[in-house]
Formats: C-alpha cells, sequence, structure tokens
C-alpha cells in the first residue's frame, strides 16, 4: 500500500530535461516494473534513445535488476533487440540508455488501430517473434515479460524490447514463485516455456483480432475461434495444455510446415 501511494507522488522529468548532460527528455513513455521509461535525444550522436529510469522507492534494493537488464543487453547482438548504449547514476539515481526500436507495438495495433489479422497472418508474426526469441535462448536468457506492448511491429518487422524481468536460464528466483497467482507464475518460470506460454497468449491476442461475437454464451478460445486444427495443436503446445514444446526450434519447425497449409 506504502509503495502505490509513494507511485503517485513520483513525478516522472519533464519534456526538454538534460539528463547526464547529453540526453534530452523528448517524453515520458510510461511505468514499467521498477522503473520509468522515457523517449530522448542523444545530442552527442543526434539519435533517438529510450532512458530507463529506476523508481525512487526502488533505487537500493533492485538496483541489481537494472545492472542485470545492462549486462543482458550487453551480451546480445540482434538487430531486433535494443541496444545498451550506457548505464549511469546521477543525483542518486540509475538510469539505462538503450536503442529505439522503431515500430509501434501490437497492444496499440490490436485495441487502438483497431488492426485485423487472419490466421496465416497471426501465425506468420509469431514465427517473426519466435526467431528472435530463438536467439534470446541460444544465449541461455529467458524474456518473462512476452506481453503485447513488448513486441513492436515495423513493415511487418518485429522488434521484442523491456528485458527488464528478463533471467539467465541457471539464475534463481529471488521472489517464491508459488506467491504469485497460476498465470503469472507461468509467465515468470525461469524456464524456456514460459516464453512458449506468453507467446501462446500473444497468437491467440491476433487471432481474436478478427473474431466476430455470435453469442453471449461464454465458450473456450477452441470453441470460439474457427482455426486449422494444426493452429489448435500448436497453441495447445505452447500452453501447456497438450505435450508441452522443449525447444524454441520445435515451435518453429511447426509452424512453418503450418503456415504452407493454410
Amino acid at each position: 500500500m506504502i509503495d502505490k501511494v509513494l507511485d503517485l507522488f513520483e513525478r516522472p522529468l519533464k519534456n526538454g530535461y538534460l539528463l547526464y548532460e547529453r540526453y534530452q527528455i523528448s517524453h515520458f513513455i510510461g511505468k514499467g516494473s521498477y522503473g520509468l521509461a522515457y523517449q530522448a535525444m542523444d545530442e552527442k550522436t543526434g539519435k533517438t534513445v529510450v532512458v530507463k529510469q529506476l523508481r525512487k522507492r526502488k533505487n537500493r534494493s533492485q538496483k541489481r535488476l537494472l545492472e542485470r537488464e545492462a549486462k543482458i543487453l550487453n551480451s546480445l547482438n540482434h538487430p531486433a533487440i535494443p541496444e545498451l548504449l550506457n548505464l549511469f547514476e546521477e543525483a542518486n539515481r540509475y538510469y539505462l540508455i538503450m536503442e529505439y526500436m522503431e515500430g509501434k507495438n501490437v497492444e496499440e495495433i490490436i485495441f487502438y488501430e483497431r488492426v485485423k489479422y487472419d490466421e496465416k497472418e497471426s501465425f506468420e508474426t509469431l514465427l517473426e517473434v519466435l526467431r528472435v526469441i530463438r536467439s534470446l535462448h541460444e544465449n541461455g536468457i529467458v524474456h518473462r515479460d512476452l506481453r503485447l506492448p513488448n513486441i513492436l511491429i515495423q513493415d511487418k518487422k518485429v522488434s521484442v524490447i523491456d528485458l527488464g524481468l528478463a533471467v539467465w536460464i541457471h539464475e534463481k528466483e529471488p521472489i517464491p514463485l508459488e506467491a504469485l497467482p497460476l498465470e503469472k507464475r507461468m509467465y515468470r518460470e525461469i524456464s524456456f516455456k514460459s516464453d512458449f506460454y506468453a507467446l501462446g497468449h500473444f497468437v491467440l491476442f491476433l487471432l481474436y483480432s478478427n473474431y466476430q461475437v455470435h453469442s453471449s454464451k461464454k465458450n473456450s478460445w477452441e470453441e470460439e475461434l474457427s482455426i486449422h486444427e494444426n493452429s489448435k495443436h500448436i497453441i495447445r503446445r505452447m500452453l501447456k495444455l497438450d505435450s508441452s514444446y522443449e525447444n524454441v526450434d520445435e515451435i518453429i519447425t511447426d509452424v512453418e510446415k503450418h503456415l504452407k497449409l493454410i
């Protein structure tokens, strides 16, 4: 309760504020799990960047999360994942600077722009995301936050952002997952399967963008969506309703085969 009250009084940096004598804040993007995000201009390079500012109330206890995110970003080299540009402390606040990725997030695309994805488009988009996630998994990294706002699309090219909750596969979770609701636990497990679970929901969101309600009766997604049986099979395995996938290459292979049939 105290944390929520403190959040209300935490004011973002003002537009035009010059951070580190280099990064001029353009506008506030929003609040994440432990940070405030801004779009800014790097006056040294002339490029647009993203600034993540650690919240005041978590400045000490979760500084390590910002440092871990920086290490993870620094270990990667992928055009669809932001590049780490800087990490510093100023006025007792910690900041992470990363590459700005072009595109609109899928939440905006579906819920605000009302873009509709048919079955083939949904699985083509899923395939592009899976190919990015393969790079993470090959480096032993689990994203753990593959929600719609963290997946960007620009001219059908996909980017994956916000690795604030990402971990290496052999790390131990400091917060007992048993304390979390089952749904959140499935997203947060330190397992590659947690990313598959999240992407199972991701493709369902895409498919539902094209869904027309025909009844007030509440049915399961399998009853409501008129999709190919192979589509259902892939999603069921991603959601751990059937035998779950063991690695991302298995899903990519199934999706590639499936796209030739639909």
